[in-house]
């Protein structure tokens, strides 16, 4: 799973001729990509159910004396474009971190319990993170911010309505959990301007979200994780 993992890495972060698109003049979506030598950008089929962008876009195409108002409230703005992106961006890391796949034990995956689950859902956004740096920060500032503020948001609330803890354990498990996304996405962003970025990037996966250490600072590794590597 490790493998697995990686290629959704490459396949997000390393895509340099791709930019975000943008149609007429909007933004289409911060998951939309198109190369460099395509005249317009394809529509994605979206797993999440529902898209922010595209209700945004049918709102703007409405008759003129039901969008204006919309429009001088400035529902149609940069910002709110981008913080539509965000939206249908977290979404699509929450499908993709649900994969079963990800957690099937025979093939080395992650062991199901809710702290991986947020540690896979955290690594699908850093692949979004790291790839929205490689566009200009006026275009992608909001949409980096919002994601992993919705990310937060959600951890807050399945903390509180599923794990039902009170408002200062969560505070405590919220901030030893930020904590540790944050430092983990560090050795991520390290791995990737490494000299050989799949090796040490499969060495920060396995060390960050397969290898366990118990009550006594022992550390184990299942053996099908470490076979992957």
């Amino acid at each position: 799973k490790i493998v697995a993992m990686l290629r959704r890495v490459s396949s997000i972060v390393a895509r340099q001729p791709l930019t975000l698109a943008f149609a007429h003049g909007r933004l289409a979506s911060a998951i939309r990509l198109r190369s460099t030598v395509t005249a317009a950008p394809e529509k994605i089929a979206h797993d999440i159910g529902y898209s922010v962008v595209d209700e945004l876009e049918r709102l703007e195409v409405l008759p003129w004396y039901r969008s204006l108002p919309l429009r001088l409230s400035g529902v149609f703005s940069d910002d709110n474009r981008q913080a539509a992106a965000a939206s249908d961006m977290y979404m699509h890391c929450d499908v993709q971190a649900g994969d079963g796949q990800l957690f099937e034990p025979s093939a080395g995956g992650l062991e199901n319990r809710y702290y991986r689950r947020v540690q896979a859902k955290g690594l699908h956004c850093w692949m979004c993170y790291a790839r929205l740096l490689q566009e200009p920060k006026e275009v992608s500032h909001t949409i980096r911010k919002d994601m992993m503020e919705k990310l937060w948001e959600q951890v807050t609330l399945d903390l509180h309505q599923e794990q039902e803890m009170d408002f200062i354990t969560l505070s405590k498990h919220l901030k030893e959990m930020q904590l540790g996304w944050h430092g983990f996405a560090r050795n991520m962003d390290d791995a990737l301007t490494s000299d050989d970025p799949k090796a040490e990037l499969a060495d920060t996966l396995l060390r960050n979200l397969y290898t366990e250490t118990d009550e006594e600072g022992v550390t184990t590794t299942p053996p099908e994780a470490a076979a992957a590597a």
